[in-house]
């Protein structure tokens, strides 16, 4: 894929590339993330992933495609946001962090396997 092919052309070249390098530089830059081919790979992540995406931002759609392939990942999409939530929601972007720092990647899988020794642990009590 060449950036020329690129139905988001127009806005990879619209954002501001005033980061002390040349606009030649800045696109080219694009140029990479889209030669940077990494889904075949994703499935053979294991570790615990946090995948975060706003719901307005235009990537979106990529963005759940590569989820579903991470095995252990967790997803968060930011409601009314687009493709900066940090900036956009940075309240709410920390509590998201927070919470996956303290709990890891929490998947139906994950939740499932809780509730399953949780109910173990209290029919052994009984």
């Amino acid at each position: 894929m060449r950036i020329d092919d690129l139905d988001h052309k127009e806005y990879a070249l619209s954002c501001e590339y005033d980061l002390g390098c040349s606009k030649i530089y800045y696109q080219r830059s694009w140029q990479e993330m889209l030669d940077f081919r990494k889904e075949n790979e994703l499935k053979d992540i294991i570790t615990p992933t946090l995948m975060i995406c706003g719901a307005c931002d235009s990537i979106l759609g990529n963005n759940l495609k590569d989820f579903r392939l991470l095995k252990g990942a967790s997803l968060h999409v930011f409601s009314g946001i687009g493709h900066n939530p940090p900036r956009e929601c940075p309240n709410e972007f920390a509590q998201v962090l927070d919470n996956f720092f303290k709990h890891g990647a929490q998947t139906f899988y994950s939740i499932a396997d809780q509730l399953i020794k949780t109910r173990k642990q209290l029919k052994s009590k009984l």
